[in-house]
């Protein structure tokens, strides 16, 4: 893959590499991808030198001659977030840091740069990366509405970029996922009169509630079993495809593609345990 002369070739490399250590819990693996979060801001730092050493070199040139700047692919670093929630999702220590570590994951490589500033959540990070702790958390929470995922979720889906909101709502789904729990169904119905002049709120909101209440808690998205000792890798396969799909929400509120995400999202039903 990495022979692949395309942008794609780095988003298949990480999904391989995720894919291979899925609830393994391996730290190396997860400082790894850590790194790969914040390759932009090195980048970053390296365009900045090129453009202060260009302008003293290029002050007599004419300033009408300018090249357009390719938009680089930032889509690979989406998928390093939700790798790291499914790498730490195999054991309970793993996925409690995680949910500490992901409220601060946005602005971490911010606070090494500039240690002065205090770190807020959410605040500095790029969109894609804002956009995808949401699902992350959402990800490692499958069908288990702790309180603190909750909270957390509650405060992003109030966001003011709407990508982030819709994917923490469908992410309250998800945690929710057929457990019929009253405080999150409360929690949706604020939002549904929070989001009352937004169609794409409103629409990701209903389907936050049918997750919440789906098979009227017979059935959920959780796929470990026995104390997280037996995984279910069809589950696993439909959770992550489905909430790769939602790394970009609005595309996914088109009725072909989301036809496609209830199917995936099928795979992932089993009994509530």
């Amino acid at each position: 893959m990495k022979a692949i002369q395309h942008p794609i070739s780095r988003q298949a490399q990480i999904l391989v590499e995720v894919c291979s250590f899925v609830a393994t819990g391996n730290v190396l693996r997860v400082q790894r991808l850590l790194h790969l979060c914040g390759e932009h801001l090195d980048a970053l730092k390296e365009k900045e030198k090129e453009q202060a050493e260009s302008a003293e070199g290029k002050k007599d040139e004419n300033k009408d001659e300018k090249k357009e700047e390719k938009k680089p692919d930032d889509t690979f670093q989406s998928f390093t977030v939700l790798g790291i929630a499914m790498i730490a999702m195999g054991e309970d220590i793993g996925a409690e840091m995680f949910m500490r570590q992901s409220t601060h994951l946005v602005c971490l490589f911010w606070w090494q740069q500039y240690p002065v500033i205090l770190p807020s959540q959410m605040h500095y990070g790029d969109p894609i990366i804002r956009k995808s702790v949401p699902l992350a958390l959402g990800l490692i929470s499958a069908s288990n509405p702790q309180l603190p995922v909750l909270d957390t979720l509650s405060k992003y889906s109030h966001d003011h970029d709407l990508a982030v909101a819709l994917n923490a709502i469908f992410a309250m789904g998800l945690v929710g996922a057929g457990t019929n729990n009253a405080r999150l169904a409360q929690m949706l119905r604020q939002l549904a009169g929070y989001y009352y002049k937004e169609p794409d709120c409103l629409f990701m909101i209903r389907i936050a509630q049918g997750l919440v209440h789906m098979g009227k808690g017979t059935i959920g998205t959780n796929p470990f079993f026995s104390d997280r000792n037996i995984m279910s890798r069809p589950a696993i396969a439909g959770l992550l495809v489905t909430i790769m799909a939602f790394t970009d929400a609005k595309a996914c509120e088109s009725p072909s593609v989301f036809d496609s995400c209830k199917g995936f999202l099928m795979g992932a039903n089993s009994r509530a345990r």
